[in-house]
């Protein structure tokens, strides 16, 4: 066996007389007295001695509605109640639907529901909940259709605002990780008792010490099935599970493989592993690894608030919706936590600084992934949000602050909403340039538009195929044929024919970074002037040496 590939590992139970020297444990079904006992231990530790975590469950108010699984001498069905006002320790489920769950709270069975909860009628998914909320000794247990009235909007959009809180303040999320709809259990029936299948039992002598231990074969790299088997899963990877994740006080991840523990402080497996992300660009275990960072001191430094958004924004990208047009409203509730850290004011997905010329670099966003990337029919902000494409985005570009100043200086209310803000006014250097066929893989090219030349005289670009990148090389005629730099497109389609490249920056290898704007043929009023209006279509780079021309121009425009 190479060791390229894979390596042995030694494993003991946690009543093997070598616990004590041998940290790896072998991973039991998760009702199994060790598995529990563990996870009630992780419990203890977090709430009695992690000052970065969160306490006083006992003190905290329960939700609008709870499901009362009844004290541990009680074996009544379950039931819904409505607390009103009353205090107390609660977990909250983090699932995906699948298809309609066979049971919703409506109006017309919430008093029934009251009397009690037919388990019959209920995704495998509830029952194991109901199964580890019992096994801990929590009582109430939220999950989201049962507690919120499905066919009362009035009633699911009050909740919808405070399901963000409902994760915050609940003593534990239970995450069903491993399962993409209510249907599939996460705690497996075929869970074997040892997990992996192929183990070798061996008695020996560890320091001295006699014991019995497991011989298995995992992968070389330590936390590549963590990586899978969360970062993969399919909970994860829905969007409005994003903000579950990131303002739970501690979460269970009922994996494929075993189950994970992760809260502020650090992230634990059944078999042992201890993980300690010192990177906030990782979403494997995203509390202690991003979310830690903004609770360190209560005055968040901005450059770190800026770094850990655009981290969360890239994996948000990335994240699936039923409905895309929930992707704004699934974040809000992360905003309004992250709000309270800066004096920076959210508006169309970006954070601007009240009363400054400042553009925020969350603007700066790069279209990624490989998959085909269209503009929605009907947008749902403005072109300079990342919010009016739909598909992934990255910041990797971003290195310092851009050049453009804001003309229109944000001003904000009591409510942290702008009073009016219908484009921005900005004041930056551009050149013109005008797309053309490529002959190569890579796509379109750009180049600069002549002064004194007829559009019509220019050949049209072509989208590139959907299988390559949007990207384009850019060329001006004082070059010829000499290609400048490149724009990568926000959208794959309609690729304008025109262009302005505006300059933003000249990032630390030397490049000078533009943003790709479309003229528009309306105009914005703007201090009793009108300003041509502009669309971002792009974002690239310069060649290096490209810039010393004196090809930008300076100018005002509203980018809408």
């Amino acid at each position: 066996m190479e060791s390229s590939e894979s390596i042995l590992e030694i494993a003991v139970t946690s009543e093997s007389l070598l616990a004590s020297q041998i940290r790896k444990r072998v991973v039991l079904h998760p009702f199994a007295e060790p598995s529990i006992h563990l996870i009630k231990s992780w419990l203890r530790d977090c709430t009695e001695g992690h000052a970065e975590c969160p306490g006083d469950v006992e003190e905290t108010e329960l939700p609008t509605r709870v499901i009362d699984l009844g004290t541990h001498h009680e074996h009544n069905e379950p039931k819904l109640l409505i607390p009103k006002g009353m205090t107390g320790a609660y977990i909250a489920l983090s699932h995906c639907w699948g298809s309609k769950p066979a049971l919703m709270t409506t109006h017309s069975n919430i008093e029934e529901l009251q009397q009690g909860i037919c388990t019959s009628n209920l995704p495998r998914t509830f029952l194991d909940a109901f199964a580890v909320a019992r096994k801990l000794g929590i009582r109430y247990l939220w999950i989201d259709c049962l507690c919120i009235t499905q066919d009362d909007r009035a009633d699911w959009e009050t909740q919808a605002r405070m399901r963000s809180s409902v994760y915050e303040r609940a003593f534990l999320t239970i995450a069903s990780t491993r399962s993409g709809s209510g249907e599939i259990p996460f705690l497996r029936d075929d869970a074997p008792m040892f997990i992996p299948d192929a183990e070798t039992f061996f008695r020996g002598t560890f320091n001295d010490q006699q014991g019995n231990f497991y011989l298995k074969n995992t992968a070389k790299e330590p936390h590549a099935d963590a990586a899978h088997f969360i970062s993969e899963a399919p909970l994860n990877k829905r969007g409005w599970v994003l903000q579950e994740r990131l303002l739970s006080r501690r979460i269970l991840h009922f994996a494929d493989d075993q189950v994970y523990w992760e809260c502020r402080r650090h992230a634990l497996g059944l078999e042992g592993s201890v993980f300690r992300a010192d990177s906030s660009q990782g979403f494997l275990f995203p509390l202690p690894s991003l979310i830690q960072k903004l609770h360190i001191s209560h005055n968040t430094p901005d450059d770190l608030f800026l770094k850990t958004w655009l981290h969360i924004v890239e994996f948000y990208s990335a994240c699936q919706f039923t409905f895309e047009q929930d992707r704004p409203t699934a974040l809000l509730g992360l905003v309004d936590r992250l709000g309270r850290l800066t004096r920076r004011r959210y508006f169309e997905a970006q954070w601007f600084m009240p009363s400054s010329s400042e553009l925020p670099i969350s603007m700066l966003w790069t279209a990624c992934g490989s998959g085909a990337r269209h503009k929605p029919e009907q947008p749902m902000s403005p072109s300079w949000s990342w919010l009016s494409a739909a598909g992934e985005f990255s910041f990797a570009s971003v290195a310092t602050k851009s050049t453009p100043m804001l003309l229109n200086r944000i001003s904000f209310s009591t409510s942290a909403t702008p009073l009016t803000m219908q484009s921005l006014h900005i004041k930056c250097k551009t050149f013109q340039a005008y797309t053309d066929q490529s002959s190569d893989k890579s796509g379109t090219r750009v180049r600069q538009i002549k002064r004194n030349c007829s559009p019509g005289g220019f050949v049209r670009a072509a989208p590139p195929q959907r299988n390559h990148d949007n990207l384009a090389n850019l060329k001006l005629n004082e070059y010829n044929n000499s290609f400048i730099g490149h724009i990568k497109f926000d959208s794959k389609d309609g690729i304008p024919e025109e262009i302005y490249c505006m300059h933003l920056f000249a990032d630390l290898a030397g490049y000078t970074r533009v943003m790709a704007v479309e003229k528009l043929s309306v105009s914005s009023e703007a201090g009793g002037h009108d300003l041509p209006q502009y669309r971002r279509v792009g974002i690239g780079s310069l060649a290096r040496g490209r810039d010393g021309l004196n090809w930008f121009e300076e100018m005002s425009i509203a980018l809408v």
